[in-house]
């Protein structure tokens, strides 16, 4: 059985890219990634509790072990990939009196703050020119 599933532009490019290199289909890529990473969390030396306290810096990520990291800087990875960002904690900054920045539609980063005013700070294709 099968089940349809939406993923984001950049991890569907992504995945097509690698299929190509790696002489799978782009559903078969994702299933492989997929399996890798539920692999990886189930791993006796990763403790997703200790992953989760170093992502909301309540643990040094120098105190992870090696196969944390690699989860950790998995999530990050995944956080950083979606341009819009984490809804739940630009919620919970929003109502913490904080800043946040996210990527606008143009691909400008813009500052958002606590009273949902927005600011750009960059352009990142300008940035990237120069």
């Amino acid at each position: 059985m099968s089940v349809a599933i939406k993923v984001n532009d950049d991890i569907a490019a992504a995945a097509r890219a690698e299929a190509d290199l790696m002489s799978r289909s782009m559903t078969e890529q994702i299933e492989h990634w997929a399996r890798i990473g539920r692999a990886l969390e189930r791993q006796p030396g990763v403790s997703m509790a200790r992953v989760r306290t170093a992502l909301e810096a309540g643990l040094d990520f120098d105190d992870l072990g090696g196969d944390e990291r690699a989860v950790a800087l998995g999530v990050l990875e995944s956080i950083v990939l979606d341009p819009k960002g984490d809804r739940g904690l630009q919620r919970g900054m929003a109502e913490a009196g904080q800043c946040y920045a996210v990527l606008d539609d143009a691909g400008r980063v813009v500052e958002v703050r606590p009273n949902g005013r927005r600011r750009v700070i960059a352009d990142v294709d300008a940035l990237k020119t120069t």
